[in-house]
């Protein structure tokens, strides 16, 4: 029996990725369309961690609502090399953006990146109830095949998302944990989504359990197998790029839910813009001068060396609140390019669920730029942004998709 007396010769990481149910969202009541929130859970990864060797290091990116594309596509800024254990915790809180694909494929990213550093990893798939697709069902109705809306998730598509998961997973040899809330009601809060007290404690049993049995693997720090050339920005870290605008800085958290920081502008259209330090220069600085050598041993990604292309992603909170607006995007000293002739973002699409959705744009490298997102519409008013992402246009941002 594994004892967790690892004789590391350095401080060993836990990383935690999910979303409200890992912050230990505790949703005390609950009618269509409306949930309060009680004094939050002590979570399956708060419990984890306490029993885990010390000194010990925490990386927490658990975020309600924000999906695993930012993590996968910064995964060496978010999976630190000292990282030993680890809990993925996406279902139920994926499927709503409508694209599975780049969803499922950063969780494999993430999944593979911790496989390389030889951490004991749980992943973590909670299978909300028939009850909320019930609620869903009257609120989503006729949008529910709709790509253009987001919010909606059939149970169907909830469990081949989740059995996609486990199989990636198990590929990666992490140990999965499934929670039903339709097999034990009891362990579910009164929204059949999160988990209650007794559902984290069920979790955290299963957990221990693992970890006692594990052996334990001693093994120096690694460095992901592939570097990043991806610069990662979450709205509490924003301020150092902001360069004008009338967006304040705000925490979107009703009150016992944990902190959730977001950029945000209620003033309305032609009067809300944020202005964004771009620097397409640094990132790919980064890449040339770091990693050279490591790309002329590898044939089948020499082709990144060559390319100018930079992809920038903008991660915006999207509702069904009328007051949302549509964002409009403009590099200002720079060329940029979206899929569709103008890069606009329509933040209020989402029918049900409220979720972190990206739209994507792409520049050159030749220079500095500014990035100014501003509302177009004259009725509406509420424009709200939570991350950033600037990467090199290859293998390391293909996750980065608009939503």
């Amino acid at each position: 029996m594994f004892t967790g007396l690892c004789n590391y010769t350095f401080t060993p990481t836990m990383t935690v990725f999910g979303g409200s149910n890992t912050a230990g969202a505790n949703a005390s009541r609950h009618r269509v369309g409306w949930t309060s929130w009680g004094r939050p859970h002590d979570s399956f990864a708060k419990q984890f961690v306490r029993i885990l060797p010390h000194p010990l290091t925490l990386k927490w990116n658990a975020e309600g609502g924000g999906g695993p594309i930012f993590a996968a596509a910064c995964s060496d800024d978010v999976i630190p090399s000292t990282t030993r254990y680890a809990t993925i915790e996406y279902l139920p809180n994926i499927g709503f953006v409508q694209d599975d694909v780049a969803e499922l494929n950063s969780i494999k990213k993430l999944l593979k990146e911790l496989q390389a550093r030889k951490a004991l990893t749980f992943v973590v798939n909670i299978y909300s109830g028939t009850q909320r697709f019930t609620e869903s069902e009257i609120v989503c109705r006729s949008f529910i095949n709709k790509t253009n809306v987001i919010g909606c998730l059939t149970q169907q598509r909830m469990m081949e998302i989740g059995a996609t998961i486990e199989a990636a997973a198990n590929k990666t040899g992490a140990h999965v944990i499934s929670m039903y809330a339709d097999h034990s009601p009891a362990l579910f809060g009164a929204d059949s989504f999160h988990l209650n007290q007794a559902g984290h404690d069920e979790v955290f049993k299963k957990m221990r359990g693992i970890y006692e049995g594990d052996a334990c693997t001693i093994s120096e720090p690694a460095m992901s197998d592939l570097p990043s050339g991806v610069k990662c920005i979450n709205a509490d870290h924003l301020q150092g790029s902001v360069l004008g605008g009338n967006f304040e800085q705000t925490n979107l958290s009703p009150l016992n839910k944990e902190l959730k920081v977001a950029w945000v502008s209620r003033t309305g259209a032609n009067m809300s813009w944020l202005d964004l330090a771009i620097d397409p220069p640094a990132v790919k600085s980064v890449f040339d001068g770091e990693f050279t050598a490591f790309y002329r041993i590898d044939r089948q990604n020499v082709h990144a060396l060559r390319t100018n292309r930079i992809k920038i992603g903008v991660g915006f909170l999207t509702s069904r609140n009328h007051s949302f607006d549509t964002a409009l995007l403009e590099c200002i000293g720079c060329t940029c390019k979206c899929d569709e002739t103008e890069c606009k973002f329509l933040t209020h699409r989402a029918v049900r669920a409220s979720v972190t959705a990206y739209k994507v744009l792409y520049t050159n490298t030749t220079g500095r730029c500014t990035l100014r997102v501003s509302g177009t519409e004259p009725r509406k008013k509420i424009l709200i942004v939570e991350k950033l992402i600037v990467g090199l246009n290859d293998f390391r941002t293909r996750w980065l998709r608009n939503t």
